[in-house]
């Protein structure tokens, strides 16, 4: 299984979790008979086989995000207010 690398910007999977929530994905996640389920509010976002799958799903979805500058994460976190 992969292990993620560049810790500078996320330091695990549930901190990807805080940065895109930060940015009202409103995720939340379960695990039942083995695969993962990724929910953004009432909407199912991603189903993973493995623990893995799920793991590097959601941290490429904030490793996306999480690099650009500050200003432009202020400016969605404004958007997202609204």
């Amino acid at each position: 299984m992969g292990d993620l690398l560049w810790k500078d910007h996320l330091g695990d999977w549930r901190d990807a979790v805080s940065v895109l929530n930060d940015l009202a994905w409103n995720l939340s996640w379960r695990e039942h008979d083995g695969r993962w389920y990724l929910r953004s509010g009432d909407q199912t976002l991603f189903v993973g086989e493995t623990e893995g799958e799920f793991k590097a799903f959601v941290c490429g979805m904030a490793l996306s995000l999480a690099v650009l500058p500050d200003s432009i994460l202020d400016q969605i976190r404004r958007i997202a207010k609204e």
